[in-house]
Order: C-alpha cells, then sequence, then structure tokens
C-alpha cells in the first residue's frame, strides 16, 4: 500500500485551516509550516507560540530567518479567534484560557499527525499557553505525547507578573501613550523586514483578532498555572530551557515620555503611571530568572536579559537572531541529525496570506 503523503511533515512549505478536535470539530486553526521535510520523528520541530492579541501573521520574518539560518522545520499557527482560525461556539468558551490554548495546540498536533520532538517557543503571554502545554505532557504521561526537547521563553508573561500587575501595561500608561505612534518613532515597520503586502494583511489580521484577544483572560490563566506550582516542584525534567528577558520597562518609559509631550494625562494620571513604570522595571528581571525553576540547572538551562532591545524584538528582522541564537544552542544539545543541508527549495511565503 502507498504511504499517505503527508504535506505537515514533507511539504517545505503549507498552510490550512485544521479542524479542531479531529474526532468532532467545534473550530479551526490556521497553521503555517515552513521548512525541510521530516525525515526522523526525533529531529525537532520547532513550534511557535504568540503573545496576547498577536497573531501568526506578525512573526513570519522570524519563521523566515529560523527555517532560513537554522535549517529547522517551523510551525507558526493562530489561536482560536485570531485572525483567520475560528472559535468555538459553546457558551461555556465565551472566556479564553490558557489551558484552553494549550489543549488546542495539542489537538492541532494531533490532527496533523505531528509526533515526536519538538523546541515550544514563545514570546510574551505565550509562555504561559507553552507551559500549560508542558504541563498536559506530564499529565498525559504518555508514549504518544510530544517529547519536549526545548523550551524558549522568549520575554516571557510569568504568573508572579500577572499577579502584581493588574494591567500591563496599566491604565494610566494607556492614557498617556494615546496617539503615541510607537511604532513609528521605533521604525518597527521599517525594521520589519516584511513586504508592503504583508503589512497590509498584518493590520487586517489585527483587526480580525481583537475580538478573541479581548475574551483572552490572561490573569486567570496565570493564577490557574500558579496553582500547579510548577516552579517548585521544577516539572522539566527533560530537555533545554532558554529564559530570555529584555527592557520592557524601557518601551513603557518611551511611550510615558511621548505621551508627556503630547499633553496627554492629568497630574494623578502620570503620577501613577511613572510609579508603575518603576516598580515594572525594578522587578522585570527577578520575574523573568522565576522561570529557570522549571527545571535544575544542570548545563541545560541557559538565562539572558537583553538590557538593550525592547520586547517587540521578534518582530524586527534585525534582531530575529536574539531568538535564533538561543534555539541554535538548544539544537546543539540534541545529538541527532538536524535534517538536509540544503533550503534552497524551501520557500515560497508570498502564497501565505
Amino acid at each position: 500500500m502507498r504511504r499517505k503523503h503527508n504535506p505537515w511533515l514533507e511539504s517545505p512549505n503549507h498552510t490550512a485551516l485544521v479542524p479542531i478536535p479531529e474526532s468532532c470539530p467545534t473550530h479551526s486553526l490556521h497553521a503555517h509550516i515552513t521548512g525541510p521535510p521530516r525525515v526522523n520523528p526525533e529531529q525537532p520541530m520547532l513550534v511557535w507560540i504568540t503573545g496576547a492579541g498577536g497573531p501568526s501573521a506578525l512573526y513570519v520574518a522570524l519563521q523566515r530567518h529560523l527555517t532560513d539560518s537554522l535549517n529547522i522545520r517551523c510551525l507558526f499557527y493562530d489561536r482560536a479567534g485570531y485572525d483567520r482560525s475560528t472559535r468555538d461556539s459553546s457558551p461555556d468558551k465565551k472566556r479564553i484560557l490558557a489551558t484552553d490554548s494549550a489543549k488546542d495546540l495539542w489537538d492541532l498536533l494531533e490532527a496533523s499527525k505531528i509526533k515526536g520532538s519538538i523546541i515550544l517557543a514563545a514570546h510574551s503571554f505565550g509562555g504561559i499557553i507553552a507551559r500549560e502545554f508542558l504541563q498536559l505532557v506530564i499529565d498525559r504521561d504518555d508514549d504518544n505525547s510530544p517529547k519536549i526537547a526545548g523550551i524558549l521563553l522568549f520575554d516571557c508573561a510569568t504568573e508572579l507578573m500577572l499577579q502584581l500587575f493588574p494591567r500591563i501595561p496599566s491604565k494610566e500608561l494607556m492614557v498617556i501613550a494615546e496617539d503615541v505612534d510607537f511604532e513609528g518613532i521605533t521604525n518597527l515597520i521599517e525594521e520589519s523586514g516584511l513586504t508592503d503586502e504583508e503589512v497590509q494583511y498584518i493590520m487586517e489580521a489585527l483587526d480580525r483578532t481583537i475580538p478573541a484577544a479581548r475574551d483572552e483572560d490572561t490573569h486567570a490563566s496565570g493564577r490557574l498555572l500558579a496553582e500547579k506550582g510548577q516552579l517548585d516542584r521544577r516539572v522539566m525534567t527533560d530537555g533545554s530551557l532558554v529564559v530570555v528577558g529584555t527592557n520592557m520597562a524601557s518601551d513603557y518609559k518611551l511611550l510615558y515620555d511621548e505621551g508627556l509631550k503630547l499633553g496627554n494625562g492629568t497630574k494623578e494620571e502620570r503620577k501613577l503611571a511613572k510609579d508603575f513604570i518603576e516598580t515594572f522595571g525594578l522587578y522585570q528581571k527577578q520575574i523573568g530568572r522565576a522561570q529557570l525553576d522549571l527545571r535544575l540547572s544542570n548545563g541545560k538551562t541557559r538565562y539572558v536579559f537583553l538590557d538593550e532591545i525592547g520586547h517587540d524584538a521578534p518582530l524586527r528582522i534585525k534582531r530575529a537572531d536574539y531568538v535564533g541564537e538561543h534555539v541554535r544552542w538548544m539544537l546543539d544539545q540534541l545529538d541527532i541529525p538536524k535534517g538536509p543541508t540544503s533550503t534552497s527549495e524551501c520557500f515560497s511565503y508570498r502564497g501565505r496570506f
């Protein structure tokens, strides 16, 4: 019998809307995979989990960079309700928790017949979802479960961060930052490495994502994760762990300063916004480093704080290797073939949109 072709494992570039769960679909997730064919299930595949409100289209230049520079197969996808992904319309699904998103990722991998070794890479709130996915793998303890070869937490939210700050950024800072063109003053579009067509698509994708992003309960998700006690129990026993922090407080300071130039905010709002920035900056390193307690430090952990860059580094192609170098380090920890050496036929990204 002829083996059935699986584009999720073999096609150099594949995009589809995948029914979730496969057995009795309630919604669909939009996913995009690139890179060399996966000839060995022990060959790690990178799965990227986006931040809150961030459709995967925001990270398309990063996906290109990782696949090209590391010769690794990369799966980027949109959570329920994000961009072209649909949502479960059940009455009990009006609020979206990280546990729901982790289960959706599990179902996406099953429906796509993606098994074996994966590297979880997450940005911002995506870190909470990545750790809930890790918990699923631990709890199910099944030989058919994905094997987590590594986890990269790139400037990720933590349960403590979400407990300390009722809103990030604070509502007062948002008032002061109203009408501030952050992308413009930081040259984000110019540094994104995207075409005009891709930028236009991202704007539309962001609009389509807003309703689901509003229903994503980040703080409740952080609380539920804290109750699992992952850090106290050092639950990650296999694979490598990288925690990267950036100077998010400097992003907030820039928003604050530009807002003051526009005359935004009352005296009280300015004081509260400034207090938020100072407090956030005071604790940001401690909050991030806590994630290292996911596993024992035995040469398989790495922590970096990048004082000179901000939270949006993965969206800027000139800074893409701030992500890539840590994925490369995790790959170097694995004593397995990393796939074909040529990626010259792996790319046709314009068809994605």
